[in-house]
């Protein structure tokens, strides 16, 4: 009876049905089970019988999707096609903004001011620091949303716009106005997303006159006036870009635009003569006909953008309303712009998102130069290094409209 139960044993081991997982490449191949619920005996197999059973190679398993199995520089973007390696592009820009910020250092460091107006070391300093700022918050973010594909109603400039700021002053008797600006950026897209024309106009005044006063003034005496001016300025610029070819082959790092943008910008003073100072107007023009850039788009979300060209100024100067005397045009230091954009598609969750959508936009720059008097000084150091910007930006549109 013992042996009987171990044979049928062995019987139901070898000969039962076949298991749900294929059989791997060489083991031995099942025969399709008889209608009446047995099975017949497995063909032989020269290597199934000639591998020790230690030795065979495991069954296959399904490739998993997960970022597990893919290593952490070769991973695509989800949801977006051609492939975009979204963590390799950003070391890659992380390491060559380093070593363009170490670079800059060591030029200012050894040439020093020596290059005079077309000293370009403060200016590769301040887009190095700009790229590895925007490495590292856009690796932040991805960590917490992912490198997901972008919605197709991102921040753009606005069509018309009118914007004001407000300033202030902790010095009695001073006083800092406001400024109101209207701005226009209409927008034609060539055909097959080959590129864009983008004409950027800007006009804005302060809202009453700058005053300064003399801190030399008696104890307990007012603040006289030191100087007081008016001010209003110009923008113009057309901004083209042109895509190129990207079928994700080779590094598949992200597509680029070439970009050019030729710009004047004015500016008008005046000094009111009821200081001790006596009327006068002036004007600085500041003309950039040969701004070329390019953007890099890194991941769906972020983008980084540099502009470089030279930059030509003039100035012009009258006493009250007499006619402009104006100078010969001046090389003025190499201008220079870096921009990283990461866009945060809709803010809402739950049950407001199906009706709204909330777009956000951070923007980080750094804009080489002084036209408009904003700046870094470090210690000693003036005039070199121009003004950064943080932007944030949102954008809320109804669903349907």
């Amino acid at each position: 009876m013992y042996a009987l139960s171990r044979l049928a044993l062995a019987l139901s081991l070898g000969f039962g049905p076949p298991a749900a997982t294929p059989p791997a490449p060489g083991d031995a191949a099942a025969t399709p089970a008889s209608t009446t619920g047995e099975a017949a005996a497995p063909a032989p197999s020269a290597q199934s019988e000639a591998t020790p059973p230690a030795t065979r190679s495991p069954r296959p398993r399904a490739r998993a999707s997960g970022r597990g199995r893919t290593p952490w520089l070769a991973r695509c973007a989800p949801g977006l096609r051609p492939c975009t390696r979204s963590n390799a592009a950003r070391l890659t820009l992380g390491f060559a903004s380093l070593a363009a910020a170490a670079a800059g250092t060591g030029l200012l460091l050894i040439v020093g001011d020596r290059l005079r107006a077309g000293d370009p070391g403060a200016m590769v300093v301040g887009m190095g620091a700009l790229g590895l700022a925007g490495v590292a918050s856009g690796g932040l973010i991805a960590l917490g949303s992912g490198d997901r594909a972008n919605h197709p109603d991102r921040i753009r400039p606005a069509t018309m716009g009118l914007r004001s700021t407000f300033a202030g002053t902790n010095t009695a008797g001073e006083r800092r106005p406001g400024t109101m600006a209207f701005n226009l950026a209409p927008t034609w897209y060539f055909p097959d997303g080959q590129g864009r024309l983008r004409l950027l106009g800007s006009v804005d005044a302060q809202l009453g006159p700058r005053v300064d006063v003399d801190p030399r003034a008696p104890s307990g005496q007012s603040f006289p006036t030191g100087l007081q001016q008016s001010a209003w300025g110009i923008d113009l610029a057309a901004d083209m870009a042109f895509a190129l070819p990207y079928r994700a082959r080779g590094l598949a790092m992200g597509g680029w635009e070439l970009r050019w943008r030729p710009s004047a910008h004015i500016r008008r003073e005046r000094t009111d003569g009821r200081a001790q100072f006596e009327d006068r107007r002036y004007e600085r023009t500041m003309f950039l006909p040969l701004t070329v850039g390019a953007r890099w788009k890194l991941a769906p979300r972020q983008r980084f953008t540099v502009y470089v060209g030279p930059r030509f100024d003039f100035l012009a100067w009258s006493v009250g309303d007499e006619k402009f005397e104006r100078g010969a045009p001046q090389l003025g230091a190499v201008y220079g712009e870096a921009w990283y954009d990461i866009d945060v598609p809709n803010l809402l969750r739950g049950a407001a998102a199906e009706r709204h959508s909330l777009h956000g936009q951070l923007s980080m720059g750094y804009i080489h130069t002084r036209f408009d008097g904003h700046g870094i000084n470090v210690g000693g150091i003036k005039g070199f290094i121009g003004p950064a910007e943080m932007v944030w930006r949102m954008k809320l549109r109804r669903h349907g409209r």
